[in-house]
């Protein structure tokens, strides 16, 4: 397999962090459309041309920007954290089930 990275920069007079960009640029919306403008069938190809005209908006303050990055991580650690507790909570039920379906074919209920 090939791939062929890029490097985003941003301009010089846009007051942007490199980790709200991360998060901008791996939003839904801003991944569809740079998936739409992409080209092939099989494999989707893209240009620097292409990305470059996706056009995103964003808080041009910076410690807006940081503070947006911070509740994306928070909100991120808790959706982790709820989808652990999930999982178990479906293993342990899977767990019961099969500990009645055993006790039930056993005659012990």
């Amino acid at each position: 397999m090939c791939q062929r990275l890029g490097l985003v920069t941003k301009k010089p007079d846009v007051p942007w962090t490199n980790e709200f960009f991360f998060r901008v640029s791996n939003t839904q919306a801003v991944r569809k459309e740079i998936h739409d403008s992409a080209s092939g069938v099989k494999v989707r190809h893209t240009s620097p041309t292409k990305i470059g005209v996706v056009v995103v908006s964003f808080p041009t303050s910076i410690s807006e920007q940081r503070a947006i990055v911070a509740t994306l991580k928070d909100l991120s650690e808790e959706t982790q954290r709820l989808e652990s507790l999930y999982q178990r909570k479906l293993a342990a039920l899977d767990d019961l089930k099969k500990s009645l379906l055993h006790q039930a074919f056993s005659g012990a209920l």
